[in-house]
């Protein structure tokens, strides 16, 4: 019997169309996928002394990859690539397109939907932040141009003309102060109070965001009074000096500044010394994870950690925006430290005379500890609060005169009167709150000792300080005694006595010099008259004085089982500034890039000066634009040609779409208010407000942790917040906090085509799951009735002239 069956010819497949439609390579692709995640993600995991670590492969030298630049490096993107290109050639080779199949192709599409969301995404993603503070103080005198400061306590400048200056500084802010009176009685707003120095007089002004009409000062009370009343009450008037007049403004933020560990977005901002913008020149191919060194000697090295190998960078940093100081000219950075801080540091040798010694005090339970003395130094020649002092001697009397005893004392003049005197000071006002005070016969000036400080350091130099209370007939100030006559300060007195809040200008009628006197340390060690020479002065308690000879290395006993070995000593030294690295077993994972600097070869005219530049979170102008908790600390370089060249190496700024300014912060805290824990704050908000193409700004916006608001195609939200925070040295002011804010930006391209390809992938799989089993359970009954009624499949009748062709099995037809 003849067969009337056409035969058609079965052409070949080519080659990569069986290889791209092949489920095998799918299946070996998404494995190597899921090995580059794994190793992106979690690392090389070990096992080590029976724990488990792991070392992120990323973060090696030679990649030197955030996750980010990991997950958008190009072994991943073909990864993506290849595996999208075997779905849509499976899909259409192998998946039929027809009813029972749109829940394989609704996943498969979905996919191919996130794929392509997920490059636009990634492609163009943008992500930094902002920081916003609350207001600024715009100050002019006598209708001149004003200057501007951001309102933060402590910040000070000078306005007016030369002949005229004003000194304004931030005495303190209240960024909830209640208004008490009028019709806005109740309401709460940021109020900012300033001491005003003028050459005739000082005063506070208040100033009140928002409320310019209740602006008022305050002026000395009189003698019973507070320290400060307001003048309208004392005075008649709320504006002692009309020719100042000061304003709060919004402080516009222009730029975002890139994020670090999205991809690497370091950046150089250069400028000229005396200017005030910062030109920036972005970085490409600087690492972030590890050091990167050109020689040992550039650096300290951590002691008992590996020695650091040489491994030089050479990244060159051209000028990238017009206004730039040093157009034409490439700046080089050789050198990356990750956590290191900038130290200086003595070493042997040199030709001038700087004894340096190093001594280790022990005890005999195994316990001890090191301290480097330096002679000449003051700030570095005693340990342990005076007990421990290293000293130079230039004879043996001068050696013998160290241990003899000077009080402590006062010498007082009163310029054109026969008073000048020295009296020791043996109790103070501060331990004895009923000390009278001691008159000067034949003057108006009565005197008392509040207190006194020994080795207080200010600005890097050692004083010793006496507070002295004088009062000139009805008038009380207190004055800031120096052991240097002319750094003498006289202050207005406080409530609690302290005088830090208010200088007053000088009493030059009565002069004032303290004298710290002498005490013996216990523990006194004695280099000289020879440069060789050392020796051990112990005066102890109850003990006549000692004086024996010591040698390095050599253990000398001192007391009841303390003893002191000298372990370095030299009589000639020098310093030498070099970043410190930290070991990486101490660092501060949590600080991230704030410890970061790097070595910048600058070419000055005359050759090349190469210099550390530390990194900065934000490239701000001047210190009264620094935000609390962050650094300014520009590196300055000469030029030849006489320029000073001003460097902060920090992160990549871009310009937002409009300007952004902070109208006011909110606190949500737990039951039981805000403790100083960021545990007990709920929710942190910023309102702000945003430019228009009107130069007006928008309706106040909210923007919080997890809700974030949309302007201009970015999304902003809140990412830090200023904390309360007391004063962080002598002399600086604390801070009620709230002074300002750090909004995160970024945008989101993308991300409505990664969700659409997700509901499409999501709506497949119920399709896949729950409709296709219907399909094939209906098909199945109707070729179970078909058989049971003896009709074909396809509806033909199934007698006929030859023999029947057998039914193909449920779902081969599928299959095939």
């Amino acid at each position: 019997m003849s067969d009337a069956r056409t035969h058609r010819t079965v052409r070949p497949v080519p080659w990569p169309l069986r290889l791209f439609s092949s489920i095998w390579l799918g299946v070996c692709l998404l494995a190597l996928l899921f090995l580059y995640s794994s190793l992106g993600s979690a690392g090389l995991l070990y096992f080590e002394d029976g724990a488990l670590f792991n070392d992120q492969l990323r973060q090696w030298r030679g990649l030197e990859m955030t996750e980010f630049e990991w997950f958008h490096w190009w072994p991943f993107d073909l990864l993506i690539g290849l595996i999208c290109l075997n779905i849509v050639v499976a899909t259409l080779r192998r998946i039929p397109f027809k009813p029972i199949n749109f829940g394989v192709w609704m996943i498969h599409l979905g996919i191919l939907l996130l794929c392509v969301g997920s490059v636009i995404y990634f492609g163009t993603k943008v992500e930094g932040d902002s920081p916003v503070a609350r207001r600024q103080i715009a100050v002019s005198v006598d209708g001149g141009a004003p200057v501007r400061m951001t309102a933060m306590p402590g910040n000070r400048m000078v306005a007016g003309p030369p002949e005229r200056p004003y000194g304004i500084e931030v005495a303190s802010i209240d960024p909830n102060w209640e208004l008490l009176s009028g019709a806005d009685e109740g309401k709460r707003a940021y109020s900012v109070t300033l001491t005003v120095q003028t050459p005739e007089r000082m005063f506070l002004r208040q100033v009140i965001a928002g409320y310019p009409d209740y602006t008022e000062d305050l002026v000395r009370g009189a003698e019973g009074e507070q320290p400060f009343v307001r003048a309208k009450k004392s005075l008649g008037t709320a504006i002692v000096d009309d020719a100042i007049q000061i304003d709060l403004e919004y402080e516009p933020q222009r730029y975002l500044y890139l994020a670090n560990n999205l991809r690497k977005s370091w950046a150089l901002y250069v400028r000229e010394q005396g200017e005030t913008a910062w030109t920036q020149r972005p970085l490409t191919g600087v690492p972030l994870y590890n050091d990167y060194i050109v020689s040992r000697e550039d650096v300290w090295m951590p002691e008992g950690g590996e020695p650091l190998t040489p491994d030089p960078l050479d990244v060159r940093v051209p000028p990238a925006e017009p206004g730039d100081p040093l157009a034409g000219t490439d700046l080089r950075i050789t050198s990356y430290l990750r956590h290191a801080g900038l130290e200086t540091r003595r070493l042997p040798g040199g030709d001038t005379l700087d004894p340096a010694l190093t001594v280790r005090l022990g005890n005999d339970r195994g316990q001890s500890k090191t301290y480097e003395l330096v002679a000449f130094d003051p700030a570095r020649n005693a340990e342990e609060g005076g007990r421990l002092q290293f000293a130079w001697v230039n004879s043996v009397e001068e050696r013998d005169a160290l241990t003899r005893f000077r009080e402590r004392s006062l010498t007082i003049t009163v310029p054109g009167t026969d008073v000048e005197q020295t009296v020791p000071i043996r109790t103070t006002a501060r331990s004895n709150p009923e000390l009278e005070f001691t008159a000067l016969e034949g003057t108006p000036y009565a005197y008392r000792v509040e207190a006194f400080q020994d080795q207080l350091e200010i600005r890097g130099r050692l004083f010793s300080l006496a507070m002295v209370e004088i009062r000139d007939g009805e008038r009380s100030f207190l004055r800031w005694v120096f052991d240097d006559p002319t750094i003498a300060r006289d202050h207005e007195v406080t409530a609690d006595g302290s005088g830090h809040q208010h200088v007053l200008p000088l009493d030059e009628g009565i002069v004032m010099t303290y004298d710290p006197g002498h005490r013996a340390a216990p523990v006194l060690v004695v280099a000289g008259p020879e440069p060789e020479t050392l020796g051990l002065q112990l005066t102890l308690p109850g003990q006549d004085p000692v004086y024996r000879p010591i040698q390095r290395g050599v253990r000398e006993p001192i007391d009841q089982g303390i003893s002191m070995v000298v372990e370095r000593y030299t009589a000639f030294s020098r310093t030498q500034t070099r970043p410190a690295i930290v070991p990486s077993a101490q660092r501060d994972r949590d600080a991230r890039e704030f410890f970061a600097m790097v070595k910048v070869e600058v070419p000055t005219g005359a050759g090349t000066t190469a210099a550390w530049v530390p990194f900065h979170h934000y490239p701000v102008e001047s210190p009264n634009g620094t935000l609390r908790r962050f650094t300014y600390r520009p590196t300055s370089v000469e030029l030849a040609d006489g320029r000073t060249i001003e460097l902060i190496f920090s992160r990549q700024r871009r310009p937002l779409p409009t300007p952004v300014v902070l109208e006011d912060f909110q606190v949500a805290s737990h039951i039981g208010g805000f403790t100083g824990r960021t545990s007990s704050i709920r929710d942190w908000t910023s309102i702000v407000r945003f430019g228009d193409a009107d130069g007006q700004w928008t309706d106040p916006m909210a923007v919080s942790v997890n809700q974030p608001a949309e302007h201009e195609g970015y999304w902003y939200f809140q990412a830090q917040w200023d904390p309360p925070m007391g004063a962080r040295f002598e002399g600086d002011r604390p801070s009620a906090g709230l002074n300002y804010t750090v909004l995160g930006v970024g945008n989101r391209n993308g991300v409505v085509t990664q969700l659409l390809g997700c509901v499409i992938a999501v709506i497949g799989m119920i399709y896949a799951f729950y409709v296709k089993p219907i399909l094939k359970r209906r098909r199945r009954r109707a070729v179970e009735a078909a058989l049971a009624v003896g009709v074909t499949a396809d509806g033909a009748a199934e007698n006929t002239a030859e023999s029947p062709e057998p039914l193909m099995p449920v779902g081969a037809e599928e299959a095939r």
